[in-house]
């Protein structure tokens, strides 16, 4: 026998068949059991009953994933209840997500050791993980509040589950379609009772939320349905149910008001029309239907208050600080401020007390930059900014590379965020998780089968 003839043998045979990965739609439902009946009780003015709910609700739902060692679908679902665990949880057990995020990332430990080796490998997450958990200790050490800046301990630990989601791509999309459907969710459960904004409202003396909690994971839904045919939650071949999706997550992303999240929003779906060719047609398609909703939306009492936020940051008649509402005064204290310090800046964790000092409102950095920038100086300025480097030249090598737009789409509205809020909660961390996703391996298919034909020689 020949060496080609035993080639040609071997060749013949199908050793390997491959099928598109699924959704889990079991996690759906799971998601749906904690966040619909929450958000159903915040619009039938109930809010803290909602907060207490999801939280035993998540409770049942993700017990059962411990004691089957479980890692993935406990990690699923902590992601897709998150736009509204953040939006309830000042309510009832303000930390939630830390605790749900840091029990499936020690479950993926004790069960999956090298995946989480193979992750930990990462130089950038690394790096982002050691300096936001040095800069909380930091602020707990200055302050002795173990509260004061605790949120970065969120933001690097849901970015963290979406990288340990990614290896699993079918329960990364179903996470991230869990994300959508919480968000959308609370929208509508947020639209009866608000009356400024959406996104926030006053029930019965108690203050629920704020219009960029809404805003936030709208650009997420966004970003995910429109770009890249929808792959990211393998929704490529339903477009009509990207359209609705889009058009519900445009829609509550005008009413929130969020100025903030308009700009970011509007950054997204710039370059998405620039670099996404394939999306352009479902673009123009989503930009027709907005624009006629929000004409009808605008007439109702809501509509009139969005209409005087837009013509409030338009109003050439109001101070630059009332139309900004106090942000252009921290940018303009911000110079003094780190004149006092430059290299080291005040201290970890003093935010709101230098800016009170300069501005005369006890408040927090308005932007990701200024509170960096006070709180760390020049040295702690570099470190953020050489990370973000790093994020921005994988997501760039993946667009090269695959075609895919996703994780740079999630990088510049998790910048462009960074200008209005500190971004340090998990919805962002969701953000920061997509865009280190930049040539990581999450295959799109499964390998079902696989024989393997032994030919019989003869002699």
């Amino acid at each position: 026998m020949t060496n080609a003839s035993a080639i040609s043998t071997v060749a013949n045979a199908p050793a390997i068949r491959l099928s598109p990965v699924s959704l889990h739609w079991k996690l759906l439902a799971s998601v749906a059991a904690c966040v619909v009946p929450a958000m159903g009780l915040v619009a039938l003015e109930l809010p803290y009953a909602g907060a207490v709910f999801i939280v035993v609700a998540l409770m049942f739902v993700l017990g059962p994933r411990i004691i089957m060692h479980d890692q993935d679908a406990f990690l699923c679902i902590g992601i897709g209840v998150t736009p509204a665990l953040i939006l309830l949880r000042g309510l009832f057990v303000y930390n939630s997500l830390i605790l749900i995020f840091g029990t499936g990332i020690v479950l993926w430990l004790t069960q999956a050791p090298e995946e989480v080796r193979a992750v930990w490998r990462d130089k950038i997450l690394k790096s982002f993980l050691l300096l936001a958990l040095l800069y909380w200790w930091l602020s707990y050490l200055n302050t002795g509040e173990y509260a004061n800046n605790l949120r970065l301990v969120e933001l690097v630990l849901s970015a963290t589950a979406i990288k340990l989601l990614a290896r699993r791509r079918s329960y990364l999309a179903t996470a991230l379609l869990g994300a959508t459907m919480s968000a959308i969710a609370v929208g509508a459960g947020m639209l009866p009772n608000s009356t400024i904004r959406l996104g926030i409202a006053d029930i019965d003396g108690t203050r629920l939320g704020n219009p960029i909690q809404l805003g936030i994971p709208s650009i997420l839904v966004l970003i995910l349905v429109l770009a890249d045919g929808g792959q990211w939650m393998l929704l490529s071949r339903r477009t009509w149910w990207r359209v609705a999706v889009a058009l519900v997550a445009g829609e509550w992303l005008i009413l929130s008001g969020s100025r903030g999240s308009w700009i970011s929003a509007l950054g997204v779906l710039m370059l998405l029309g620039m670099f996404g060719r394939q999306d352009r047609r479902i673009l123009l398609t989503l930009g027709a239907a907005i624009v006629l909703v929000t004409g009808v939306a605008i007439s109702t009492p809501l509509g009139e208050q969005i209409a005087a936020q837009y013509a409030k940051t338009l109003d050439s008649d109001r101070t630059l600080a009332n139309r900004t509402s106090g942000r252009s005064a921290q940018w303009a204290a911000l110079p003094d401020a780190l004149a006092q310090s430059p290299l080291w800046g005040w201290g970890p964790g003093t935010g709101r007390n230098v800016v009170a000092y300069y501005t005369g409102r006890h408040l927090n950095w308005h932007s990701l930059y200024l509170q960096i920038l006070a709180e760390t100086g020049l040295i702690g300025f570099t470190a953020l900014i050489s990370i973000l480097i790093a994020i921005a030249r994988r997501a760039i090598a993946h667009w090269r590379s695959f075609g895919e737009l996703t994780p740079i789409l999630a990088f510049i509205a998790y910048i462009a965020i960074g200008f209005s809020v500190s971004a340090y909660d998990a919805n962002c961390g969701i953000f920061i998780g997509l865009a280190m996703l930049g040539a990581e391996a999450a295959p799109r298919y499964r390998i079902v089968r696989a024989t393997l034909r032994v030919p019989a020689y003869t002699s």
